[in-house]
């Protein structure tokens, strides 16, 4: 039997405020520059999807 690995994309769960703030407060307290401006991208994807979602 083999394992497969399943896609992984954050922004999937970043789907309220309550989430979006606790992701970026991690990602404030344990992350560089770079990693934050990731972060931000993650969130602009993620509202982007909710747009075209709703």
């Amino acid at each position: 039997m083999s394992n497969k690995l399943l896609p992984f994309d954050i922004a999937d769960y970043l789907d309220s405020k309550g989430a979006i703030a606790e992701y970026l407060s991690q990602v404030c307290a344990d992350g560089g520059a770079d990693e934050l401006r990731r972060a931000l991208d993650h969130i602009a994807e993620a509202k982007r999807r909710r747009a075209v979602e709703g």
